[in-house]
């Protein structure tokens, strides 16, 4: 609902209550304001207007979803080739990773005779496949953001794909030694555990009674016996990958699997994520040219400003699955991985392509407005 609307219902409400009650003037109004005198007066005006927005919303808000329709079809006609050839790339990786889940050694039957049949699924596997599953939603939530034209959304979620990615080039690094690949995949599990513990407390304050936190915390109790009070800091469970002393950060991470190139990246990401001042400045969504003057405020989507994060998505989505597919690297694998490797340079050279055609026809129009 547009400002203007809201005026609109507030002024004729307003009105309505002035002509019902003319002893309500500037000068009361003004004073109950600065003393907050009379407080059923500002109740009774603020339940005439909230009744007026109900009986009005749904034909104003039709006609915002129009014009957001509207928006939402230019831009994807504009992005027509680099979001089609991402969302292709998504859909091969799903593929692949269904394929795979339907035809792996990993799981196997388990022998229940006289029960519902059930498999039993290696710890490795699952844990890989939890991951990759992980990215391949998240790519998809990017890939929404980015046709709904909001990008510093979209570059938000990619820093999320890029720890994901980090953490499967982690695990694929020790996947063929079965001792390690078990021991990392159970610490990581017990990680999850000690999150879901604490998130539970900090929600349910004053509950230490129920069924769900008595077990959280006889689990916890149980890891933390076994591995330490140390296992309670950050990313702990990567310790035995880990050479240096003290805390872990997520930097240490990316150096084990030589992940680390895109870190420039991630601290932008970073800006958008914690609403630092730098995020609040500055938008992907707007054109930072000196020769083009710039919104002061923006309240909505933007047409510009898809390419870094549809970029960044296509290399870690691309990352992630070639790293898993050649974990075996049998001949179909290999080319797989190629193809992988060819849609990426694509995605990247197309998404800059039109990005650079949105800042030169704007360039041109200023020009031309000149004359």
């Amino acid at each position: 609902m547009s400002v203007t609307n809201f005026e609109k219902i507030f002024q004729e409400a307003t009105e309505n209550i002035r002509k019902e009650r003319p002893e309500v003037t500037d000068e009361i109004l003004t004073q109950a304001i600065k003393n907050t005198f009379n407080r059923s007066l500002f109740e009774e005006t603020a339940n005439v207007i909230y009744d007026s927005l109900k009986q009005t919303m749904y034909k104003t808000l039709s006609q915002e979803q129009l014009l957001y329709l509207e928006f939402t079809s230019r831009l994807s006609q504009r992005w027509l080739t680099p979001l089609s050839l991402l969302d292709t790339m998504i859909m091969i990786s799903e593929e692949i990773c269904t394929d795979s889940i339907d035809n792996t050694l990993e799981i196997q039957p388990e022998n229940n005779t006289g029960q519902l049949p059930s498999t039993i699924t290696s710890l490795r596997y699952f844990t890989i496949m939890k991951l990759l599953s992980k990215i391949i939603v998240t790519a998809k939530e990017i890939s929404y953001l980015l046709k709904g034209g909001f990008s510093d959304a979209a570059i938000s979620r990619w820093r999320t794909l890029h720890e994901m990615d980090t953490v499967l080039q982690i695990f694929t690094l020790v996947y063929n030694d079965q001792d390690k690949i078990n021991d990392i995949a159970l610490r990581y599990n017990d990680s999850a555990i000690l999150e879901q513990f604490k998130e539970y407390k900090k929600i349910n304050r004053k509950d230490k009674n129920s069924e769900l936190y008595l077990k959280l915390k006889k689990d916890v109790d149980e890891i933390i016996a076994s591995r330490g009070e140390t296992f309670y800091k950050s990313y702990e469970w990567a310790r035995p990958l880990i050479s240096k002393a003290g805390p872990i950060y997520f930097k240490d991470l990316e150096s084990i699997c030589q992940n680390n190139h895109l870190e420039g990246y991630y601290q932008q990401a970073n800006y958008q994520i914690h609403g630092s001042p730098s995020g609040v400045y500055y938008s992907n969504g707007e054109i930072e040219d000196d020769r083009i003057p710039s919104a002061t405020y923006v309240f909505g989507p933007s047409n510009y400003g898809l390419s870094l994060p549809g970029q960044l998505t296509a290399i870690s989505l691309s990352k992630s699955m070639a790293t898993f597919l050649l974990i075996n690297p049998k001949m179909d694998h290999v080319i797989q991985a190629n193809v992988f490797s060819l849609i990426s340079k694509d995605i990247l050279n197309e998404f800059e392509a039109v990005q650079q055609e949105i800042l030169d026809e704007e360039l041109l129009y200023l020009q031309n407005e000149k004359f």
